[in-house]
């Protein structure tokens, strides 16, 4: 979770800021030297799963971000009797 953005309002461009692929990329290189595939496999499962429950958590923040209601207008109308 310290590596997802963290977001104090709604972001239009999360998308892009989501680390994912790039910490799936770091774990790949740091476990290069690992031979054994199921270890490795099972590892970099649990490491989406994680990942993509902290980033779906993410967007669901920005989510209630992007529906809150900032500011409110009152608008009055004349009418002619």
């Amino acid at each position: 979770r310290e590596q997802m953005p963290e977001l104090e309002d709604y972001d239009p461009a999360l998308a892009k800021r989501n680390p994912t692929p790039a910490l799936l990329q770091r774990f790949d290189e740091s476990c290069a030297h690992i031979r054994h595939s199921g270890l490795k496999d099972e590892a970099r499962q649990q490491l989406e799963m994680k990942l993509r429950d902290s980033w779906q958590w993410v967007e669901a923040k920005n989510e209630a971000f992007g529906n809150e209601v900032c500011d409110t207008v009152q608008e009055t109308r004349e009418l002619e009797i």
